[in-house]
């Protein structure tokens, strides 16, 4: 193999390689569905609609003032625009309370609960950022990248404007 050819290889395989890391620190984001299964928060984005990602937690007073506000977007939005899924990061040893908590909400988006243990790692390597407070907001385009984070209070109407204009709607 002549040294270009050689080159070419290496510079590629680093490439692909790295590709590679940053998909699987992506696809580590394990967390818990309603049923008690093990899923992945990607497996609720890119299905061709923005996707919100609501991180909250039981004792988040401005969590739970978003939630209506939350769900009207999700209501009006999904299955055009955008979808909403929330990750609930009191872990799953705080499952029944946090299953009681959805309950009290009349909401038809996805909830999932992290693992207390790793959600702050598995943060920061999706976002290449420290997780700071809840509410946090993650923000996935139409293809499942992510486009930008955000906490507190959420103006969700003008998140759906961006939202249309980034993909070409008014």
């Amino acid at each position: 193999m002549s040294a270009k050819r050689l080159r070419s290889f290496v510079v590629n395989t680093g490439i692909l390689l790295a590709s590679l890391l940053c998909s699987a620190s992506a696809q580590a984001f394990v967390l818990q569905a309603e049923s008690g299964e093990r899923t992945n928060l990607l497996n609720f984005v890119g299905d061709g609609t923005w996707t919100v990602v609501m991180i909250w937690q039981l004792d988040c007073l401005i969590c739970e003032e978003q939630k209506p506000a939350l769900n009207a977007f999700h209501e009006k939005y999904k299955g055009n625009l955008a979808r909403v899924v929330t990750v609930a990061i009191d872990g799953v040893e705080k499952e029944a309370e946090i299953i009681e908590r959805i309950e009290q909400h009349a909401h038809s988006y996805d909830n999932l609960i992290a693992f207390s243990d790793v959600y702050r790692r598995q943060y920061q390597e999706l976002t290449g950022k420290s997780f700071r407070t809840a509410p946090t907001f993650m923000f996935f385009d139409p293809a499942g990248n992510l486009q930008g984070t955000n906490f507190g209070y959420m103006d969700f109407e003008g998140i759906a404007r961006s939202m249309a204009a980034a993909s070409g709607g008014s």
